[in-house]
């Protein structure tokens, strides 16, 4: 029922925004649906949908629980390095820490962005 509710909405109504869209395909992808399929669902490239898929999985891989998450960007920019790095720059782009806003607060994660990313 719910790929169904997700076909009717992407043919008709108020589009799913990109993050909504993406949780959807990782559902429909997790109850066993065929990358080529969900491509051809959703109207984008069966690449993207390997970027998204692929994001979701590194980041569960990586950090667990995070609330911090790679982009469908982020694993396509990942991708273009060597096999054994992409891991760790995954690893690098969850754990990033912002400086302090004020002295003595504690840092937080921000994830670099894609252009942060591709410069490695």
């Amino acid at each position: 029922m719910f790929a169904e509710a997700c076909r009717r909405n992407n043919a008709h109504g108020l589009r799913l925004d990109n993050d909504e869209r993406n949780e959807a395909i990782v559902r429909l992808y997790k109850e066993g649906w065929k990358q080529k399929a969900l491509a051809e669902m959703w109207g984008v490239s069966q690449q993207q949908i390997s970027n998204v898929v692929g994001a979701k999985e590194r980041t569960e891989k990586i950090q667990p629980g995070c609330k911090i998450e790679l982009t469908p960007k982020h694993e396509q920019v990942i991708r273009k390095a060597p096999e054994e790095l992409q891991d760790k720059i995954a690893e690098v782009v969850l754990t990033r820490q912002s400086k302090p806003k004020k002295e003595g607060s504690k840092p937080r994660n921000k994830r670099l962005t894609v252009a942060q990313t591709n410069s490695w």
